[in-house]
C-alpha cells in the first residue's frame, strides 16, 4: 500500500513538473510577437530597403540582419521581445553575411569598408567578464570592430562555429581561386581547407565538419 503511495504522488509530480514547464515555455513564447505571429508578420516589413541576410542567435531574443540604408549596407538587430531595432554598424562600405556563435560571444561579418574586394571583421557582444553588453552599447558597435583579416583580395562570407572558437570565410588568397579557409576569433591561424573552388560556408550542429557550395565536383553548385 505504502508503495502503491508513494508511486502515485511521483506520478502526480512528474505531470506537474511537465505541465509547469510547458506553461512556462509557452509564456516565453507568446512574449515574442514575431515568434507568435511567425507565419505573418515581417520584422522589417515597414523599411524602405529589403533585408540581404540575416541570422537568429540560439535564444531566440536577437535578430542579426544587414540592410541598405543611405547608400550603404550596414548591420542592425532586432530585439524579439519589443521589436526595437538597433543599428550597429555606419561605415561607408558594405556590411553583410553576419553570423553569431550560439552563446552569443561574438558577430562576425564582412565589409568593404577597408578594402574593395572584402575583409573579416568581428565584435565581442560580451564584456571581459563574459556578460552582454548593455543595450545602450549596442550602437557603440563601430568603435569596437576588430579587423581579422587584411589581406588585399576576397576576403568573404564568414561563419563562426556555434562554440564560437573558429571562423570559416572565403577567400580567393591561394592562387586567385576563392577557396575555404578557418581561423581563430582573433584572426590568428588561418588554414586553408579544400583546394576546391567554394561558397556559402556553414558548420554541422557539433562543429565537426563544414559544408560548402562547389562547382567542382558533379553538376554545377553541387
Amino acid at each position: 500500500m505504502k508503495a502503491k503511495f508513494i508511486l502515485f504522488f511521483l506520478s502526480l509530480f512528474f505531470v506537474f513538473s511537465c505541465a509547469t514547464k510547458q506553461r512556462s515555455a509557452d509564456y516565453r513564447f507568446d512574449s515574442r510577437p514575431f515568434l507568435r505571429e511567425y507565419k505573418k508578420y515581417s520584422l522589417t516589413s515597414g523599411e524602405n530597403n529589403p533585408a540581404l541576410d540575416s541570422v537568429i542567435d540560439r535564444e531566440g531574443t536577437w535578430i542579426y540582419y544587414s540592410r541598405e540604408n543611405a547608400g550603404n549596407t550596414d548591420i542592425f538587430a532586432v530585439d524579439s521581445y519589443n521589436l526595437e531595432t538597433f543599428r550597429l554598424t555606419r561605415s561607408p562600405g558594405i556590411d553583410s553575411s553576419v553570423s553569431v556563435d550560439s552563446k552569443s560571444k561574438y558577430l562576425v561579418f564582412s565589409s568593404t569598408r577597408d578594402d574593395a574586394f572584402g575583409d573579416i571583421y568581428l565584435y565581442k557582444l560580451v564584456n571581459i567578464f563574459k556578460v552582454r553588453k548593455s543595450i545602450k552599447k549596442l550602437e557603440d558597435l563601430e568603435q569596437s570592430i576588430v579587423r581579422l583579416t587584411d589581406y588585399k583580395g576576397y576576403d568573404t562570407d564568414p561563419v563562426i562555429s556555434h562554440n564560437g572558437n573558429l571562423i570559416a570565410f572565403i577567400s580567393d588568397r591561394d592562387g586567385g581561386v576563392k577557396k575555404l579557409f578557418t581561423m581563430k576569433p582573433n584572426g590568428k591561424n588561418i588554414n586553408k581547407i579544400s583546394d576546391l573552388e567554394a561558397s556559402s560556408p556553414a558548420f554541422s550542429f557539433d562543429d565537426r565538419y563544414i559544408t560548402f557550395i562547389t562547382s567542382k565536383i558533379g553538376e554545377p553548385y553541387s
